[in-house]
């Protein structure tokens, strides 16, 4: 047996249930949304409402998918960097918040 093969790594990445992973992309996702509609875009969110109602519907499920993916290599970044677990930890009573709703 190799040398590396008996070193055990000292910090090894979190194990999330597949609930809990759900929960930090949805409340990422969330998060995101809140931020883009109130701060980053305001321009652009005035300039959304004057369009026709089926310009609004196609653009939001754009806009639904960008922050949905944007969310998820948030998370896999997060994770890579072992710092998902910090994350979650800050954010978890927002997070657990949004199921109670």
């Amino acid at each position: 047996m190799s040398k590396e093969k008996k070193v055990v790594p000292f910090q090894q990445p979190p194990v999330f249930s597949d609930e809990i992973l759900d929960l930090i992309q949805v409340g990422t996702e969330i998060t995101l949304y809140h931020t883009f509609r109130t701060k980053q875009q305001r321009t652009f969110i005035q300039d959304f409402d004057l369009l026709p109602k089926s310009e609004q519907d196609k653009l939001l499920a754009c806009d639904r998918q960008a922050i949905a993916r944007f969310a998820e290599l948030i998370i896999k970044q997060l994770s890579a960097s072992q710092q998902l677990e910090y994350y979650y930890e800050q954010n978890k009573d927002l997070f657990w918040s949004l199921v109670k709703k």
